[in-house]
């Protein structure tokens, strides 16, 4: 068996590098949880944040804090620990993080029961405005985003660590990278949340829709200049001659980014299709909340980033570094998108019980 990994740096539509063999469920964990970093996601990625330069000041702030941490585990000997130490101590940390919002959450458990409803509604039943409503939701969202945060922290450290074990290899990558350092929508979901998942659904979902995407387009544009060329020689040679076909006609650029905005919608449609199957097989039925959210999240990535693409077309670039809003625009951006859309996702949980149930067994104070 083998398979194909793409190469570090480049974009999706690029070239990728010759197929690895994989001859044991071994190799096959070593080569997709253990080598290379991860990928990005083609003209609507943001750079890898660990293996990048930071170029907004807010982020190479929080970027210097993290490598100041993790000097700082390495002075107090935590990476000479042995593994198994570690695997027993990481979980441990993680859940005694995972307290701080589930003390929050217990204490605030009417303004995690109000997610139920849409922030419209619940503003005409509190008699308030959208924007009151949203800012009141705004810490209670922050703490759910936080838990989950800290969940899946724990499951990785459980479950990957294991497939170490299992690999002989020390597991080098994240589960996340630093979501909380995100600077957009784009940037939180390409680059920050879930690496494994958007790793897989890149290969999986994105490249290959536009790779056919470009295809069937760039068909479509030779067709008509061939279309085009046939009848300009018919008109100025009446001996009829031939055209040659132009096989390296390629789409317009323009037409190349909507291909990219078209693939990356279809990466969040699939995604919502994964967490409506998860919620189905929990409460035995959905009210398509889980597509709501994901599709609502898919639009703010769509037109952040086709804003975001017409302001770097005139604003300076002090401004917009390397085409990018500063963090101070973008990191706003995106908690509000999360607390305005948050309660689709966080809705059938709440109706089915488990964030009540969660915070009912797991919390310690």
């Amino acid at each position: 068996m083998t398979i194909t990994r793409p190469v570090a740096g480049k974009k999706a539509d690029d070239k990728v590098e010759p197929a690895v063999c994989i001859d044991s469920f071994t190799d096959y964990i070593k080569h997709f949880f253990f080598l290379g970093p991860p990928r990005r996601t083609g003209d609507l990625a943001a750079i890898t944040p660990r293996s990048a330069r930071s170029y907004d000041p807010v982020q190479s702030t929080l970027s210097a804090l993290v490598h100041g941490y993790n000097a700082c585990l390495n002075r107090i000997g935590w990476n000479a620990l042995p593994g198994w130490v570690r695997f027993i101590i990481r979980p441990l940390v993680y859940f005694g993080m995972m307290q701080m919002p589930l003390v929050y959450l217990s204490r605030n458990l009417d303004k995690v029961l109000m997610l139920r409803l849409d922030p419209g509604e619940a503003a005409h039943n509190l008699g308030i405005s959208w924007w009151s409503v949203i800012v009141d939701r705004l810490p209670v969202v922050m703490a759910l985003l936080f838990m989950m945060y800290c969940h899946t922290l724990i499951c990785s450290a459980i479950f990957f660590h294991l497939l170490g074990f299992l690999a002989g290899e020390e597991y080098r990558k994240d589960f996340h990278a630093h979501p909380w350092m995100a600077a957009s929508p784009r940037e939180f979901w390409s680059a920050r949340w879930n690496i494994q998942k958007q790793r897989t659904l890149a290969g999986a979902v994105y490249v290959p829709m536009c790779d056919l995407l470009d295809t069937v387009t760039a068909s479509l544009a030779r067709a008509i200049t061939q279309r085009t060329s046939a009848k300009t020689s018919h008109a100025t040679h009446s001996d009829g001659a031939a055209v040659a076909p132009n096989d390296t006609i390629k789409p317009p650029t323009k037409l190349r980014l909507f291909n990219r905005y078209v693939a990356a919608s279809s990466v969040f449609l699939v995604s919502a299709f994964y967490h409506e199957v998860v919620v189905m097989s929990m409460a035995g039925g959905t009210d398509f909340d889980q597509t709501r959210f994901f599709c609502s999240q898919g639009a703010i990535v769509l037109a952040y980033s086709f804003i975001e693409s017409r302001l770097a077309a005139v604003l300076p670039a002090k401004l917009m570094p390397h085409g990018r809003l500063p963090f101070i625009v973008g990191w706003p951006v995106l908690a509000i998108s999360f607390v305005a859309t948050g309660h689709y996702f966080f809705r059938p949980l709440i109706n089915f019980g488990l964030i009540q149930g969660i915070l009912e067994n797991i919390t310690l104070l």
